[in-house]
């Protein structure tokens, strides 16, 4: 209870509907119409309204306008795009060879874990090299040829995860990226 009782959901409902109670019993006390406050706010507000709508402008204020509107987007694009340029040397590593089949994949940031994820993994037909398709149960099948592997004798999405993870820690250690 006492964590409802210090919760701001219900400091903030209680807080307004205490407004709202005392509104309505001052106007009936004093013999007013009802909501003669919130009827006043609401005058004042067309008013503003009335004053914002009316108000004499200069060309050059609007021409001014939307020259600060149209660099401040510019800088948020050259922004965006240096943090996309920012992106670690290892994540130029997008496909290699294991065991038997070519494996690709790309690379994504993780805001959330603040970590590099490696999505869109996909096995290549060894006959074809084309994308094959992921049946499940270490079952593959490529689209355009129709190869289908004879046996399980092939890496696994987890295994070729875990490889190119120790491949990167492997790279990290001798020196040759960078993280």
């Amino acid at each position: 209870m006492k964590k409802f009782l210090e919760s701001s959901w219900t400091i903030g409902i209680a807080t307004t509907l205490l407004g709202f109670i005392l509104t309505v019993s001052y106007d009936l006390i004093k013999e007013k119409q009802v909501f003669t406050t919130i009827g006043k706010f609401f005058s004042i507000l067309w008013g503003w309204i009335i004053t914002f709508l009316t108000f004499d402008l200069k060309v050059w204020w609007v021409l001014l306008g939307i020259a600060v509107i149209f660099f401040a987007l510019y800088t948020i694009v050259k922004i965006i795009e240096k943090k996309e340029l920012l992106k670690p040397e290892f994540t130029d590593y997008t496909q290699d060879k294991f065991r038997i089949w070519k494996w690709s994949w790309g690379w994504k940031f993780n805001k959330m874990k603040n970590v590099w994820q490696i999505v869109n993994l996909q096995a290549h037909c060894p006959k074809c090299d084309t994308p094959m398709i992921n049946k499940g149960f270490g079952i593959f099948q490529c689209p355009r040829c129709a190869y289908n592997p004879e046996s399980y004798d092939h890496e696994e999405p987890y295994e070729v995860v875990k490889v190119i993870s120790d491949n990167l820690y492997r790279q990290k250690n001798k020196g040759e990226i960078q993280s």
